[in-house]
């Protein structure tokens, strides 16, 4: 009986021991999976689930390159994500500066028209890994004609330029859509005789008003599919406390579009000056008398 009542307390122990061993397991296990997020590997390495989603989520868009702008003298580059942009819905753009400031420099955007009208302005967070900015802004509804992504860039020094950028638009039925290809009320303007060549040009978006938004097409006597960069800009020759506009060559009319924001106060005798620089980098410079308010 004694030799009997050992066998079965000897038996009861290990039973006990086996399922502390198993309990211990079973708590690591949980505690390995909490959350789904961290695994343990055998060589006691961890694994963070989530830290894969983060480093996939950033700048995880399906971005498309725009036309680089030059703002302030300085070549912008953009990138529009979230698809075409849509009236009453998100935009997403990227913009990257010429130079890094690790984000000193305040970047803002909008989507619509220079005066902000309806406008929800976004303002940019920077990211380090990129050295750039990501925008998030709602476009009006209903969008106006001639939309625009609209930048603003604010230096640590207070001083701020603002230039804009053609976005991939939607083909929903809008303001924007139903009047955007030339269906400006574009006024003819006098020819100009720029390098020898005879420069057509017309004025859109009415009259040039201090602190606004002007509108001139530029018409070359040659056609080299947009090779040709044509600027332009209202004020003086100088350029003072003008913005400069680049041309965006429309091939469907062989001409180019410039938008450029007037000076306040406007100069006197303030021109609508035009430069053309060919492919070869040369480049000279016109001006015509704008249709003034």
């Amino acid at each position: 009986m004694k030799s009997l009542a050992s066998i079965i307390a000897a038996l009861a122990l290990l039973v006990f021991v086996g399922g502390c061993g198993n309990s211990d397991e079973a708590d690591k296990t949980a505690g390995n999976n909490a959350g789904g997020d961290t695994h343990t590997h055998a060589d006691g390495s961890t694994h963070d689930d989530h830290a894969d989603d983060a480093a996939a989520h950033d700048h995880a868009h399906d971005e498309v390159d725009l036309d680089p702008v030059t703002i302030g003298g300085m070549r912008i580059e953009l990138a529009q994500g979230h698809g075409a942009v849509e009236a009453g819905a998100e935009g997403h753009l990227v913009v990257k500066l010429p130079y890094n400031d690790n984000g000193a420099t305040i970047v803002r955007a909008w989507i619509g028209g220079a005066d902000r009208t309806m406008s929800m302005v976004g303002v940019g967070e920077y990211a380090p890994s990129h050295d750039d900015y990501d925008i998030h802004a709602m476009a009006p509804d209903p969008l106006p004609a001639n939309t625009r992504w609209w930048i603003e860039l604010e230096k640590p020094d207070g001083t701020k330029v603002v230039g804009s950028a053609m976005p991939i638009m939607g083909a929903g039925e809008t303001e924007a859509s139903e009047d955007h290809d030339h269906a400006h009320d574009e006024v003819d303007l006098d020819p100009a005789t720029i390098g020898g060549m005879r420069v057509e040009l017309a004025q859109g978006h009415g009259a040039v008003s201090a602190g606004q938004e002007g509108h001139l097409v530029v018409k070359l006597p040659y056609n080299d599919r947009g090779a040709t960069i044509v600027r332009a800009w209202i004020g003086t020759e100088d350029r003072t406390m003008s913005m400069v506009g680049v041309g965006e060559y429309a091939p469907s009319h062989d001409d180019y579009d410039i938008h450029a924001m007037a000076p306040d106060p406007m100069p006197a005798d303030a021109m609508w000056w035009i430069e053309i620089e060919k492919p070869d980098g040369t480049k000279v410079v016109g001006s015509v008398k704008p249709i003034m308010e």
